[in-house]
């Protein structure tokens, strides 16, 4: 998965959401940012594919722990 926005700092938010999520993950994560302008988003990307980027803490929590993609 991927971290964007403007600053390390201003995708702390969805960081949390991430950390708080790990444990209920059975899937490795790869976690990595990149310095991109707009508002904080990620992508998470299983078999080469990306989600569209997700803006929201509860939407990146449902993403990450999807069942019907593990």
């Amino acid at each position: 998965m991927t971290l964007r926005g403007a600053s390390a700092s201003a995708v702390a938010e969805l960081a949390r959401t991430v950390a708080a999520a790990r444990p209920g993950m059975r899937a490795r994560l790869a976690v990595s940012f990149e310095a991109a302008e707009g508002p904080p988003a990620a992508l998470v990307c299983r078999a080469q594919v990306c989600s569209a980027p997700i803006h929201a803490a509860d939407a990146l929590r449902a993403a990450l722990l999807d069942e019907s993609s593990r």
